[in-house]
């Protein structure tokens, strides 16, 4: 290997730092060339540059690590991250590093605005810069990712048809749309908050009423929409809660909350998390129980947990309570 060069230039009165070589493994002069960027860093504050190593990038002397959407790691078929399994699904690998969670969504015989919003604002949520797309190949390693910022997405693929891949570029999630009728969305928790705002089991119930329409069009949904049925049914009363559940541990809080076994304090502390819980987990709710919840979290809204940063049109613990009990004495099965 030779060694890296790294001759000084001035261009346009400005001064140029240059780096090149070969490795193919980490060795002394990585480490050299890190080493190289971190005092450049430090002795020019308002330097920039791009240093192709899968190193950090630099902008306004402070090195940053990114993602690079636009070149190949080195050969797609050796480290292609998004790899199908033989049926066309997502590769069970890809799933399983993260963990991400699938869901089946409605689709028509091309991308329409509503599947394409479901990447952007995936991006959008867990803080990916692009979108990656691959089109018109068989989903293999050979086809190249084509990046496209969020903002122009909608206008640049709707009418796109199968065969569409649309991942985001840190690789937390993608929307695999291999035949017309339906669409996969895969993705991290923070990927899918965007992506499927109704939830995972939210969006397998929907999918699931979809396909009883459109089966006799497209009969393949009605296999998709039974491998990917939803993990809990909808509760409509605190009483067929199961124990274990988010839901459970609201309506745990609010029933010790009106009894008196915690205060205030403590129940605005642990409503949140079990809130958040439910939500993760895809929980889903009928009425009365659902609008039940949601009032509480309203409550919650006008509550400080400090008392020194009440305002003066905030509930007292003792109103909260109050509110809370007359809640649950009108919900029908609480």
């Amino acid at each position: 290997m030779p060694e890296p060069l790294t001759p000084e230039s001035r261009n346009n009165g400005e001064l140029f730092v240059a780096a090149d070589g070969l490795m193919n493994r980490r060795r002394d002069e990585s480490e050299e060339l890190d080493t190289l960027l971190h005092h450049v860093c430090v002795r020019s504050p308002g330097s920039w540059g791009l240093l192709y190593a899968r190193s950090p990038v630099m902008a306004r002397g402070r090195l940053h690590v990114r993602l690079e959407p636009f070149l190949s790691p080195v050969q797609p078929v050796i480290e292609d991250w998004h790899r199908f399994d033989a049926d066309g699904a997502f590769s069970s690998a890809w799933l399983a590093d993260g963990p991400k969670s699938l869901v089946p969504v409605p689709a028509g015989s091309c991308l329409d605005a509503a599947l394409v919003r479901r990447v952007t604002e995936g991006c959008r949520m867990g803080g990916a810069d692009a979108v990656l797309v691959q089109a018109g190949g068989s989903g293999t390693a050979s086809t190249a990712w084509r990046p496209v910022a969020p903002g122009a997405a909608a206008s640049e693929l709707v009418g796109v048809c199968p065969l569409v891949v649309l991942a985001a570029s840190d690789r937390q999630g993608a929307v695999l749309f291999s035949r017309p009728g339906y669409a996969l969305v895969a993705g991290t928790a923070g990927f899918l908050e965007g992506a499927v705002p109704e939830g995972v089991d939210g969006g397998r119930a929907r999918f699931g009423r979809y396909a009883r329409v459109v089966g006799k069009w497209w009969p393949e949904v009605m296999g998709i929409a039974r491998s990917f049925s939803a993990r809990h049914i909808s509760w409509a009363r605190a009483r067929d809660v199961p124990a274990g559940t988010g839901v459970a541990r609201q309506v745990h809080l609010m029933r010790g909350l009106t009894t008196g076994s915690i205060g205030g304090a403590d129940f605005a502390r642990g409503w949140p998390a079990a809130r958040r819980t439910s939500q993760n987990d895809g929980e889903r709710l009928r009425d009365p129980l659902r609008t039940a919840l949601d009032a509480v979290f309203s409550l919650l809204e006008d509550y400080s947990i400090d008392p020194d940063l009440k305002s003066p049109g905030d509930l007292s613990d003792r109103e909260l309570t109050d509110a809370v009990r007359e809640i649950v004495e009108r919900t029908e099965g609480f």
